[in-house]
C-alpha cells in the first residue's frame, strides 16, 4: 500500500549528508521511493496518500555490510575466554559443515532473509 513516511531524513551520497529536519519520503505499492523532500513541498498527487508520521524520529536507508562473515552469523556472542578459542570451538567447525550444499544453501536462505528484513543489504 502506498503510503508517505514523515520524520528527519538523512540520506548519503559520495560526495554529501542530507538532513532535512521536517521531511516526507512516498513509498509505492511495490515498496519504492516515489519522491522525497520537504514535507510542506509534497506534491498534490500524494496529498491523500496515508501518513505514517514518525515525529523527530530519523527516516534512514537501508544499510550496506561491506564486511560480514556469513559462515560465522549463526555463532554471533557465543562465549570463548579470547579469539583463538573461539575460533576453535565455534567458527572452524561451522564453517566445516559449509562443504554441505545442502546445508550450505539453507544457511544462505536463512542469513540472507534476516540481513534484508532488517534493511541491510
Amino acid at each position: 500500500m502506498a503510503k508517505i513516511l514523515r520524520g528527519q531524513l538523512v540520506n548519503f551520497s559520495a560526495h554529501s549528508i542530507v538532513h532535512i529536519e521536517s521531511a516526507g519520503i512516498v513509498v509505492n505499492d511495490d515498496g519504492r521511493i516515489a519522491w522525497r523532500g520537504e514535507f510542506s513541498q509534497l506534491p498534490t498527487q500524494f496529498k491523500s496518500l496515508h501518513i505514517d508520521d514518525h515525529g523527530k524520529r530519523l527516516l534512514l536507508p537501508g544499510f550496506i555490510d561491506a564486511h560480514i562473515h556469513f559462515p560465522q552469523y549463526r555463532m554471533l556472542a557465543a562465549p570463548a575466554k579470547d579469539l583463538l578459542e573461539w575460533l576453535h570451538r565455534y567458527t572452524f567447525p561451522e564453517e566445516a559443515r559449509y562443504g554441505d550444499e545442502s546445508y550450505a544453501a539453507s544457511a544462505a536462505e536463512i542469513f540472507l532473509n534476516r540481513l534484508f528484513a532488517h534493511g541491510t543489504t
